[in-house]
C-alpha cells in the first residue's frame, strides 16, 4: 500500500489538488483511466474514518484531455479549515451515475495533510 501525500496549510484554497487516476490493464500494467463521458466525484474522510465530505462533483475537474486520467479537486474553504490528516478518494461513475469505481485502487490512498501556519499559532 502506498500513499500520494498532499501537504497544505489550513485555509489554502488557491491551488487545486491534482491526481492521476490509474488502473491495471489486462497485463497488470497501470494505465490512466479514460474518463471520457464519465462523472467524477470526490469523497473525503478524516484519519479516524468519519466523513468530512460526502461524494460530490463540486470542485472536481476532469483534465481537458480525459484520456489522461488526470483530475483535480479545488477544495472549498470549509473543507480545509481544520488541521489534520484526511483521506481522499475519487469515485468514477458511468454517465447515468448508477455504477462507480473508487480510486485509488489496491488499498492505496491519496492523503491530505493540513497543517497550521506559523502565523496562526
Amino acid at each position: 500500500m502506498t500513499s500520494v501525500i498532499h501537504t497544505r496549510t489550513v485555509g489554502d484554497t488557491l491551488t487545486p489538488i491534482g491526481v492521476l487516476l490509474q488502473q491495471k490493464d489486462a497485463n497488470g500494467v497501470l494505465q490512466p483511466v479514460d474518463l471520457t463521458g464519465l462523472v467524477v466525484k470526490v469523497k473525503i474522510a478524516k484519519e479516524d474514518g468519519t466523513t468530512e465530505l460526502a461524494p460530490t462533483t463540486s470542485g472536481v475537474t476532469i483534465n481537458a484531455t480525459p484520456t489522461t486520467g488526470k483530475v483535480s479537486y479545488d477544495p472549498a474553504a470549509a473543507n480545509v479549515d481544520t488541521a489534520g490528516i484526511y483521506h481522499i478518494w475519487f469515485q468514477v461513475y458511468n454517465a447515468g451515475e448508477t455504477e462507480f469505481d473508487t480510486f485509488p485502487k489496491d488499498g492505496d490512498t491519496f492523503k491530505l495533510i493540513l497543517v497550521q501556519s506559523r502565523a496562526d499559532t
